[in-house]
């Protein structure tokens, strides 16, 4: 079996003194551990990636603006991926209001490196389909890069239960067929809708952030297994949602899902949900 090339998907910028607003970090650390107060800039993720066999990360940006009051801000991700270009791709985050998405739009613009975009509905008290993201999602369409969507389940008080469900995306997927959405955490606990999303729309891929950390290895297996059958796999990512999720036990669980399912999982299987996938999904970015 060779070694694959690892690249996290779904990597957090910022710590508890930088960026995140108090009660939404706590919140989200409430599975964290001593990560809730450790420092998490450019060079302590760069230290853990190197202790956990990671390569490479797509490191996130967070806008949550006007809604609540975290905000990591594109300008620190773009020079985190400045200090360490080999080891980061930048992720812009736009808040849910135009002039923040036109700011955001007019950075991706003038930044070719910019590998995708992270919105976050639930927190900024949005659909996924509001028309508020769609100069994003037009860009998005035209650079060919993804626009990564938070779905799913957060522990976090701040974020709206009302734009959770991967579900909500359907209408802008139906809206922007050319532009690559990335389902964040596979849309836990709506796994099965998320894979039917995939399964319906090509230009639709999901990261197992989060889930891989706090998921039981059947309960992993049971969604890779519904990737398999469904034939969307090639558009499943391996993400950890650092700090928020550990790395150490993202890959353990992945590991001994793919090994539970056994002869079901090719080796292309297995090298492309921990890097390949991701790296043919950011490469197809245009100009």
């Amino acid at each position: 079996m060779s070694n694959p090339v690892v690249t996290d998907a779904h990597l957090h910028l910022g710590d508890r003194s930088s960026g995140f607003e108090e009660r939404m970090w706590l919140d989200l650390c409430c599975g964290a551990g001593d990560r809730v107060n450790a420092p998490n800039d450019p060079g302590s993720i760069v230290a853990e990636m190197n202790r956990t066999g990671v390569h490479r990360a797509c490191l996130l940006a967070f806008d949550t603006r006007p809604r609540t009051g975290t905000v990591v801000t594109n300008e620190s991700v773009l020079a985190a991926t400045e200090a360490y270009p080999t080891r980061f791709v930048p992720y812009l985050s736009a808040p849910a209001e135009p002039e923040g998405v036109a700011e955001c739009v007019r950075l991706i613009r003038c930044r070719p490196e910019v590998g995708g975009v992270k919105l976050a509905p639930a927190y900024a008290g949005v659909s996924p389909a509001d028309p508020v993201w769609d100069p994003i999602y037009e860009l998005c369409a035209r650079r060919r890069i993804p626009a990564l969507v938070h779905l799913g389940f957060t522990p976090s008080t701040e974020a709206s239960p009302r734009f959770v469900a991967p579900m909500l995306l359907e209408e802008a997927v139906a809206r922007w067929p050319g532009t690559l959405f990335q389902v964040a955490h596979v849309g836990n606990p709506w796994t099965s809708v998320t894979i039917d999303l995939m399964a319906r729309h090509e230009n639709v891929w999901a990261d197992l952030s989060i889930f891989l950390a706090f998921r039981s290895v059947p309960e992993i297996s049971s969604v890779i297994k519904a990737a398999l059958d469904r034939e969307v796999a090639d558009r499943l990512l391996f993400g950890s949602d650092w700090p928020f999720g550990p790395i150490t036990e993202s890959l353990d669980h992945l590991h001994q899902a793919l090994d539970e399912l056994g002869t079901a999982v090719t080796e292309d299987v297995r090298v492309g949900l921990l890097g390949d996938n991701i790296f043919r999904l950011l490469n197809q970015k245009g100009s």
